[in-house]
């Protein structure tokens, strides 16, 4: 059962051991803080990502994969969707999430779902993004510094 302001669905998850196997894991965000299970009916998460400040990365590999970094984040979580449409849903709240907005955990609208897919697509001339960012990329990063403008407003900032 989803409830206000909550988003959920069925996501791949790298593991964090030796190999880094990917499993389906069972998502749900509620508010900034997205937690996961091994299914749908599990009784206790297996964990949980603090999404507020963090940033959500496009990934060229696998397909409709995408990762969740940060200074605060306790590694680097690489997920994937089934679809490009689920992808771009999951990218959309989960930038909203991190950015503290109020829409986070809604199903956003087409007009967001084009503007994210505009902002992650490269012009044809340009070359193919560098490969994900590794555990020490993402933790060399510098601390991020609190926004300016209040959440939910216009921001012409680019998204993490």
């Amino acid at each position: 059962m989803t409830q206000r302001n909550e988003f959920s669905g069925w996501l791949s998850k790298r593991g964090a051991g030796p190999f880094g196997l990917y499993q389906a894991r069972y998502f749900v965000l509620r508010g900034s803080t997205l937690y996961y299970y091994d299914t749908e009916a599990s009784p206790k998460e297996n964990g949980s990502i603090e999404l507020l400040g963090a940033c959500v990365m496009n990934q060229p590999s696998p397909a409709y994969g995408f990762s969740i970094g940060g200074h605060h984040v306790k590694r680097l979580f690489q997920l994937a969707a089934s679809s490009q449409e689920d992808k771009d849903q999951w990218m959309a709240v989960l930038v909203a999430a991190a950015e503290g907005r109020r829409e986070a955990g809604r199903v956003p609208t087409p007009s967001v779902l084009l503007q994210l897919s505009e902002s992650h697509n490269l012009p044809s001339d340009q070359p193919p993004p560098p490969p994900a960012a590794t555990e020490e990329d993402v933790e060399s990063l510098p601390p991020t510094t609190p926004r300016s403008t209040p959440p939910g407003s216009a921001d012409p900032s680019p998204s993490h």
